[in-house]
Order: structure tokens, then C-alpha cells, then sequence
């Protein structure tokens, strides 16, 4: 699974259970997905949207991602900073 960090906002009037997870693409547009706190990882004091990896663009250490859900303005694919992403192997169950 890939995992893009991003920032947690709680605004009035979510759930209790809710969170709004503000992403931000390579050039800094950012981009609002309203999520159950328990989807996001934790890792070093960040917070990490799990979300699928779509393409690569490696001479401009890209990774275009596609979030869990259309955001709030739309979009349901951004093209983000490397740097922004971690991968982990998931476990398979036999």
C-alpha cells in the first residue's frame, strides 16, 4: 500500500469518528477528503492518507496517486512530490 502524507483538520460539525485530510499536490494546490481518523497512519509524528499509486514520473520524482475518494473540489487523482509517499508491503493471509 502507498501512503501520502497529509494534514488533519476537525472542523464543527463532523462525526466524532471523522477528520479532514488536506493533501497537497506537487505544486502546492491542496486538496480536502473527509475520512474516519482510524484510515490514516501514524509514522514519526505525521500522518499518512493510504492511497493507490497510478504512474511514475522518475526524472521529475513524481508519483501520480489516486486518493480513496473524490475530494472536495473534485479530484480524485493528483500528481505528488516523491518524498511525499511511503510504501508499505501489505501481508498477505494464507
Amino acid at each position: 500500500m502507498l501512503y501520502l502524507e497529509c494534514e488533519i483538520r476537525k472542523p464543527a460539525g463532523l462525526r466524532d469518528t471523522d477528520v479532514i485530510a488536506v493533501v497537497a499536490d506537487h505544486r502546492g494546490n491542496r486538496e480536502q477528503i473527509q475520512v474516519e481518523r482510524s484510515f490514516l497512519v501514524n509514522r514519526s509524528n505525521r500522518h499518512f492518507l493510504p492511497v493507490w499509486g497510478v504512474a511514475q514520473d522518475q526524472n521529475k520524482k513524481l508519483v501520480e496517486v489516486e486518493l480513496p475518494q473524490e475530494s472536495a473540489g473534485g479530484t480524485s487523482r493528483i500528481w505528488v512530490s516523491a518524498e511525499k509517499v511511503f510504501y508499505q508491503q501489505e501481508e498477505v493471509l494464507t
